[in-house]
């Protein structure tokens, strides 16, 4: 008998990077943005993308744990630099302006510098 597949949309080719990132797509969707962000976590951690680093933010931010959010988009916005992705740095600072309007590096960085 042949063995069925928990999910039908994963392959055993997925990489764990693939199976963390749907994981944390489907519990954001959900409105488990605790969870989402302890995926998110691992994930950031482990790929060290900025985009992952940001999303890390947003989930912690919808959770309410406003301190651990800076800290993570302050990640995400710095990667997103160093790459020379500035546009999405900009963005990245605006978001940190909305906790944290006192934040002059995010406020630098959001003219342009």
């Amino acid at each position: 008998m042949a063995r069925r597949r928990k999910h039908a949309h994963t392959t055993p080719e997925m990489t764990g990077d693939e199976l963390m990132r749907r994981r944390a797509r489907r519990q954001r969707r959900k409105g488990e943005w605790r969870k989402a962000a302890v995926t998110l976590r691992r994930l950031a951690g482990e790929s060290g993308e900025a985009r992952h680093w940001v999303q890390l933010g947003a989930a912690l931010r919808r959770a309410r744990r406003e301190g651990p959010a800076l800290d993570a988009l302050k990640q995400g916005m710095y990667l997103h630099k160093r790459s020379g992705a500035l546009q999405r740095a900009r963005v990245v600072a605006q978001m940190i302006l909305e906790l944290d309007p006192a934040d002059s590096g995010a406020y630098r960085m959001s003219l342009g510098a």
